[in-house]
């Protein structure tokens, strides 16, 4: 009876470092896929630096690296180029408030529902 146990332990051992190395295989290539996106936005914005939608979709791809700050820059350039993203506000407040930046975090996101309302309003 100890050597069903011992097998099966082992059994559900080898089952469970093969699903930890296939989802860190699998983290691993969305970090590179991530990257290659902040990349191709980067070299977008050099082409353009007024190219708003880069700007917000490598703010985006920075937040789900955990590049945080780099997110925050990136979608306040979205609000110097078009201050009525409702969008870009919300994302960096959110983004704000990971950090713990909550006084910001609740100005951005007040910002974002306004300007929704707004948009509202006029539609």
């Amino acid at each position: 009876m100890k050597y069903v146990s011992i097998l099966s332990f082992v059994a559900v051992l080898i089952v469970g470092i093969y699903g930890y190395q296939s989802n860190r295989s699998k983290r691993e290539e969305s970090l590179k896929s991530l990257q290659r996106e902040v990349d191709q936005y980067t070299q977008q914005i050099s082409t353009n630096p007024s190219d708003e939608p880069a700007h917000y979709k490598r703010g985006m791809a920075h937040r789900r690296l955990k590049s945080y700050q780099k997110a925050i820059d990136d979608f306040t350039k979205v609000i110097e180029l078009h201050p009525q993203n409702a969008d870009a506000y919300r994302y960096r407040g959110l983004t704000h408030a990971i950090l713990g930046n909550l006084d910001q975090a609740n100005e951005d996101y007040a910002k974002s529902l306004d300007l929704d309302d707004n948009k509202k309003k006029e539609g």
